[in-house]
C-alpha cells in the first residue's frame, strides 16, 4: 500500500550505510544530503504517490497527516529532526553536526583532537581528513532536539520511525477495507 514510499526508506537506509566514520569532504557533505532529503522525502512520496493509489490510503495519510500537525512539535524524530535538518541543509546548506577526531590516550600517546564543521576549509575549498585507524571518529549533532547526539543513530531511529509510521497507514488501511467488507 505505501510502496513507492517504502522504496524511498530503502534508498535513505542504504544510503545511510554509506555515511561512516571516515567519510570527509565532498562525499561526507553529499551522502548527508541524500540521507536527510530522502528521510523528507518519504512523507512527501507517501502524501503525493502512495495516497493516491486508492480511496482508502487517501483517506488513512490525509488522518495520519493532520495528527501529526496537530501534535507538532511532537514526535520530535519528525520536527525537531527530519523536518529542521533537512531545512537546514537544504535552505543554509550547513550539515547540522560536526566530526570531532580523537588519537589514542595514555602516557606516551599523542593527543590529538580535530574537530570539523563539515569538513570545509575558511577558504572554502574541501577538507578531506584520513583518520589513522587508532583514532576514533565521534560525530555530534550541533543543535536542536537531539544535539550531542551521533548523527548517525538519529538517522538510524528516524528510518526506524518511518518504517512504523508506513505499518500504521497500512493497518489503518487494511482495518478500512475489512469494515467496509462487513
Amino acid at each position: 500500500m505505501t510502496a513507492t514510499a517504502r522504496e524511498v526508506l530503502a534508498d535513505c537506509r542504504w544510503a545511510l550505510t554509506q555515511q561512516s566514520p571516515n567519510l570527509s569532504g565532498e562525499a561526507l557533505r553529499v551522502n548527508w544530503v541524500a540521507v536527510m532529503t530522502l528521510l523528507r522525502a518519504v512523507g512527501h512520496v507517501l502524501d503525493n504517490v502512495d495516497g493516491k493509489r486508492s480511496p482508502a490510503l487517501r483517506g488513512a495519510v490525509d488522518t495520519w497527516w493532520k495528527e501529526m500537525k496537530r501534535s507538532k512539535p511532537e514526535p520530535a524524530i519528525f520536527w525537531g529532526f527530519i523536518e529542521d535538518a533537512r531545512n537546514l541543509l537544504i535552505k543554509e546548506y550547513a550539515l547540522g553536526f560536526h566530526r570531532t577526531i580523537r588519537g589514542k590516550e595514555g602516557p606516551g600517546k599523542l593527543n590529538v583532537r580535530v574537530h570539523l564543521e563539515g569538513a570545509r576549509s575558511l577558504t572554502g575549498r574541501t577538507t578531506r581528513i584520513e583518520p589513522p585507524a587508532e583514532a576514533q571518529v565521534i560525530g555530534e549533532l550541533v543543535a536542536g532536539h537531539f544535539k550531542g547526539r551521533d548523527e548517525r543513530q538519529v538517522a538510524g531511529e528516524a528510518i526506524e520511525w518511518w518504517e512504523a509510521q508506513l505499518w500504521r497507514i497500512d493497518e489503518l488501511v487494511a482495518k478500512h477495507a475489512q469494515d467496509t467488507k462487513d
